[in-house]
C-alpha cells in the first residue's frame, strides 16, 4: 500500500480573504412556543406607603342598627321659672246647706207703761246668743237675718196682773203685724210663734205687746224672751 501524506491530500491553507458585505436581514421567523413558567421568586422588600388617594364617592346609607342599651340618667337641670297662672276652672256644684243665723234675747229690766189699745215694742236688750250678729239689742231691738230662708220666730211675754180686758202678744215684720196671740186675761205668760220667710237683706221682725182696757200694764223680765232660728232656704 502506497503511503499518502496528509500534505498531499490537503494542501496548506491560504490567507483569509476580505469579509464580504453583510447581506440584508432576513424575515423574522415565527414565535416559538411559550416555555413553562418558572418558580415564583421570593417576595421583595415592601416599598414605602404612597400618598393617600382622593376620597371616593359616599356609598349608600346602611340599615339602622339595633337600639343600644339606655344610658344612665343625667343630672337634673335647674328648675325653670314659674309659668303664668292658668285660667280659672269651672265653678263647682253648690255644697250642702249649712246652718243659718239664730238668736235669743231677754229683757234686762221690767218694761212699764204699756198703754191700752197701743201696740208697744218690747225692749229685749240682753242677748243670750246671736249667731252672725243679726239681732240689734241696743237701738231697734229687731232681728234682720243676713241669709234668706224660713225662720221660726217666737216671742214669750209675762204680763203683770191688772184690770185689762185682753192682752195681745205680737210679732211685727217690716213694721206691720205678722202674727199675734190674743187672749182675754188679766195676766200671765203668752207665747206667739210662726214660720216666717226673710229675704236675707232688708226683712226684719220685732216683738210688740198691746192691752185693751184698764190702766197701763207692764211686761215682766221673768220668762219673757224673743228668739229666732233659720230652718231652711
Amino acid at each position: 500500500m502506497t503511503d499518502i501524506r496528509a500534505s498531499e491530500l490537503f494542501p496548506a491553507q491560504g490567507a483569509q480573504g476580505i469579509q464580504g458585505i453583510v447581506g440584508a436581514t432576513g424575515a423574522t421567523g415565527p414565535i416559538g412556543a411559550t416555555g413553562e413558567t418558572g418558580e415564583t421568586g421570593q417576595q421583595g422588600i415592601q416599598g414605602e406607603v404612597g400618598p393617600a388617594g382622593p376620597q371616593g364617592i359616599q356609598g349608600p346609607i346602611g340599615n339602622t342598627g339595633a337600639t343600644g342599651a339606655t344610658g344612665p340618667a343625667g343630672t337634673n337641670g335647674e328648675v325653670g321659672a314659674t309659668g303664668a297662672t292658668g285660667p280659672a276652672g269651672a265653678t263647682g256644684a253648690t255644697g250642702p246647706v249649712g246652718a243659718g243665723p239664730a238668736f235669743r234675747a231677754k229683757m234686762s229690766a221690767l218694761q212699764t207703761g204699756v198703754a191700752q189699745n197701743t201696740a208697744t215694742k218690747v225692749i229685749f236688750n240682753s242677748e243670750d246668743f246671736d249667731q252672725d250678729s243679726c239681732y240689734d239689742a241696743t237701738t231697734n231691738y229687731r232681728f234682720t237675718p243676713n241669709k234668706s230662708g224660713y225662720y221660726q220666730i217666737t216671742t214669750t211675754m209675762n204680763y203683770d196682773q191688772g184690770n185689762a180686758q185682753s192682752i195681745q202678744n205680737m210679732i211685727y215684720k217690716n213694721g206691720s203685724k205678722d202674727s199675734a196671740v190674743f187672749i182675754n186675761a188679766l195676766s200671765g205668760c203668752i207665747t206667739t210663734t210662726n214660720l216666717i220667710y226673710f229675704n236675707g237683706t232688708t226683712d226684719y221682725v220685732e216683738a210688740y205687746a198691746q192691752f185693751a182696757g184698764g190702766a197701763p200694764r207692764s211686761v215682766l223680765v221673768a220668762n219673757s224672751s224673743f228668739s229666732g232660728v233659720w230652718i231652711r232656704s
